[in-house]
């Protein structure tokens, strides 16, 4: 899997879908925004949907709380929920666990600090 960077903003959830779905970037903000309107940030079903979309099987239901589970305990790749700290700052944030790398690949553009939340595994 290759670590595809966001390109705003806004942009981290588009970024993981090329990743996990292995596209460009342009087809995965399209099966995003089919109608090209931006919502601003991006949901999980919204996510789950381009997936599908594109070729993957993601989990049913909503994603999963990490709580003890750690990343190493993934089975498959993953869509995985984080907070980014910034300075005190806290914002929401899409990364992807890539499971045959043991990666954590993240599409932001500089490296923060962050909390795991939350994933959903993509088959």
């Amino acid at each position: 899997m290759k670590t595809v960077k966001q390109r705003g903003e806004c942009d981290c959830g588009v970024a993981c879908v090329a990743m996990l779905a292995d596209v460009a970037y342009d087809k995965a903000l399209e099966a995003i925004f089919p109608n090209g309107k931006r919502v601003g940030k991006t949901k999980t079903n919204a996510l789950r949907d381009a997936l599908v979309k594109l070729g993957r099987q993601p989990d049913a239901g909503r994603r999963k709380p990490f709580g003890s589970t750690v990343l190493d305990d993934l089975t498959g790749d993953a869509l995985v929920f984080v907070m980014l700290n910034d300075d005190g700052d806290e914002y929401h944030h899409w990364m992807v666990w890539d499971a045959k790398a043991r990666e954590l690949r993240d599409p932001y553009t500089r490296k923060l600090p962050h909390r795991l939340r939350g994933y959903l595994l993509v088959g």
